[in-house]
């Protein structure tokens, strides 16, 4: 495979763990060889300049030239800034009265805007890096947001083009530089993700190579209290490789305890019942159709900022939170367990450090709700990259392909350039888009991602799989050893116990690699079996069904869905409300519209109300006065909201009975000019 430097441990002259140096130990180099490679290190840095000012402008302009910038940060500002005056930072109402007076509303605010702003998802460790802007009118705190945000991207961005500066200058600097003049939804949307990425990678670059350490500590701990499912990982392979990596890690883990417990006491005392305003906040974005819905039906809100999570592939075959969340996890978790196995084992090299961040990265983009500003953390595959290529041919020639790709898809100009296309096209409506343009739109950046951490763990678990003689004599292994002193026996009875040593330590390895990923594929076979031998056509267990003549199937089980109202003798119908009979009519509707309503203020797209009617009857049982209602349903109407469907997006449907399909009532009826 590659040749890790048996001398550089992360600590040395050089940033990078590898140099010409270190490959030619010994060997002189000629000057004309010595100006090439300053030429070439020159360029490399002057494309990591370029990229750097390309996102320094775009981004300023980006927030100087649109009136929706910095949304996610007011939401982190007006939360903090209601705990500093003991309100509820994740009521709504409360932080909303803060929105009102300091939270630098805006005319052109729209109610998706508020809604965006009041209500906070983040944990109550975010307020450890949020609460000292909260202190600042929103005016300077937002420029200093900024400026940090910048200034940690660009740095982070220039550590990782350090790595490999010596060997491969130019392609790092391309590759940084591309990532750079894509990254501007880094600081446009003001994402608590902005910051913290820069800051993770700052410290993976510091705890892997032992420079400042203190500060490499400080930043995963901030990285972590602001997004800790952007950075959990990058934590977690400190935790598992041992040694002063896990000392590291238990430190910062320490120092989030330290700012942490006061912070979430705080939050507590003010608002005890946080935890369930915010899941109740993540569960308005999340309903079917909402913001962050990775289904179709929410494809048209993503605009550019794309979801990264496998969850919105599945959800195009079939759009039920069930089905796409186990489907997702069940891919992630043999991928996810193979790769912790790998760490335990695996040496700690500075080289195997960024080979095993390599395999994570995009891994963890996978499994829970990440946008394509999140995925800028693909930058810490770079120095994998670019020691793979350099050491490898084929081999290397992949990595360079598929991360090239990789960065390609999680760039903003391309996203926005292909979305802005669509709706000029008007391919792309407010309307559910077609299967095509759904797999266009939800394919290539998750399975890119997925392909490059398949690739990467590959590497990285054949590498943990090397015997170390052949690590010692091959040119091509990730560490090498010094050559055992002592007679020709012993040393050739040492190194055949090494040798049986570490056969049966890779065989029990293999088995439990291969033990773990049957399990994980069989129960994902299983689960993908189950959910398509059912009708697929169905969406969710509460969505419209159609039949094949336009006919709507009756809805199953709709007294089990949230009860609305009861009236007595209202015409809807000529079946209810007769004059010589008084009715009762019932009205359900679907929990997931309703969800998503008392979230909004809307109904959503696949909303399905049902109008039953029942007779009333006045003597039953002890009953003396009054009516109530009968057992017999005497008719059954439906109101559908499927802009696929209907031009007008809503629809009546007429039940003679709830055994057999409702007829569509035509537009021209007068219940549309009232309800539709």
């Amino acid at each position: 495979m590659f040749n890790a430097d048996p001398g550089i441990s992360g600590r040395g002259e050089s940033r990078c763990f590898w140099s010409p140096r270190a490959r030619n130990p010994g060997n002189g180099v000629s000057p004309l060889t010595e100006n090439k490679e300053h030429a070439r290190r020159r360029f490399g840095f002057f494309l990591f300049v370029s990229g750097a000012a390309a996102f320094l402008v775009l981004s300023l302009l980006s927030l100087f030239h649109n009136p929706t910038s910095m949304m996610d940060f007011r939401t982190a500002y007006c939360s903090a800034r209601c705990l500093l005056k003991n309100s509820d930072p994740y009521n709504q109402a409360d932080v909303m009265r803060i929105y009102h007076a300091e939270g630098d509303e805006r005319l052109t605010d729209t109610d998706t805007d508020r809604f965006v702003v009041t209500r906070n998802v983040y944990l109550p460790t975010e307020f450890i890096v949020t609460t000292p802007f909260a202190l600042l009118p929103f005016y300077l705190a937002e420029a200093l947001w900024v400026a940090l945000t910048i200034g940690s991207f660009i740095l982070a961005s220039y550590l990782i083009w350090s790595v490999g500066a010596n060997v491969a200058p130019e392609l790092n600097g391309a590759l940084i530089c591309f990532l750079l003049v894509n990254a501007e939804q880094v600081v446009f949307y003001g994402n608590p993700a902005g910051l913290a990425v820069g800051l993770c990678v700052i410290a993976a670059w510091s705890l892997i190579h032992e420079r400042f350490v203190s500060a490499g500590i400080l930043c995963l701990a901030a990285s972590l209290a602001l997004k800790p499912h952007d950075t959990v990982f990058i934590w977690l392979y400190f935790l598992l490789a041992g040694g002063a990596h896990r000392r590291r890690a238990l430190q910062t883990l320490a120092v989030i305890a330290a700012l942490g417990a006061p912070v979430v006491f705080w939050v507590t005392h003010i608002s005890p019942h946080w935890y369930e305003e915010m899941y109740a906040s993540m569960l308005a974005f999340s309903v079917h159709g909402g913001i962050n819905d990775p289904g179709p039906a929410a494809f048209v809100h993503h605009g550019t900022g794309v979801i990264t999570d496998l969850q919105s592939v599945f959800s195009v075959f079939r759009d039920d939170p069930f089905f796409y969340n186990s489907a997702t996890y069940l891919v992630c978790a043999p991928m996810i367990v193979v790769w912790v196995l790998a760490t335990l084992r695996a040496k700690r090299t500075a080289a195997v450090a960024w080979l095993a961040l390599a395999a994570i990265v995009p891994i963890s983009m996978l499994p829970l709700y990440h946008r394509i500003y999140d995925a800028k953390i693909v930058m810490l595959v770079l120095p994998a990259c670019t020691l793979l290529h350099h050491r490898n041919g084929r081999i290397g020639r992949v990595a360079l392909w598929i991360t090239t790709v990789g960065f390609i898809l999680t760039g903003d100009l391309p996203w926005s350039t292909f979305v802005s296309g669509l709706i000029q096209l008007r391919v792309l409506t407010p309307a559910q888009p077609g299967p095509l343009v759904s797999a266009a739109l939800a394919f290539p950046l998750p399975l890119a991602l997925l392909v490059m951490g398949v690739f990467y763990l590959w590497v990285y678990v054949r590498h943990t799989l090397e015997p170390p003689q052949r690590a010692a004599s091959s040119a091509e292994s990730l560490y090498l050893r010094p050559h055992s002193q002592g007679s020709d026996t012993e040393v050739g009875r040492e190194h055949s116990l090494r040798q049986l040593s570490f056969a049966l330590e890779v065989s029990v390895f293999r088995k439990l690699i291969l033990g773990a990923a049957f399990v994980c594929t069989f129960a994902t076979v299983v689960t993908l079996l189950r959910f398509y031998v059912t009708d697929v056509r169905a969406g969710s267990v509460d969505a419209p069904v159609y039949a094949a003549n336009g006919d709507m199937r009756p809805p199953a089980n709709y007294r089990e869905w949230i009860y609305l109202s009861t009236g007595i003798d209202m015409s809807y119908s000529p079946k209810a409300g007769m004059q010589d009979h008084s009715m009762f009519d019932n009205v359900f509707v679907n929990p997931a519209a309703y969800r998503s309503f008392l979230a909004t203020g809307t109904w959503p797209d696949k909303t399905v109300m049902v109008l039953e009617a029942r007779g009333a009857q006045t003597k039953g049982s002890i009953n003396q006065r009054g009516r109530f209602q009968d057992t017999e349903i005497m008719g059954l109407e439906v109101h559908v909201k499927d802009a696929a469907r209907f031009p007008a997006k809503w629809a009546f449907f007429d039940f003679d009975s709830p055994e057999k399909n409702g007829t569509l009532i035509p537009q021209s009826a007068p219940c549309y000019a009232c309800h539709a």
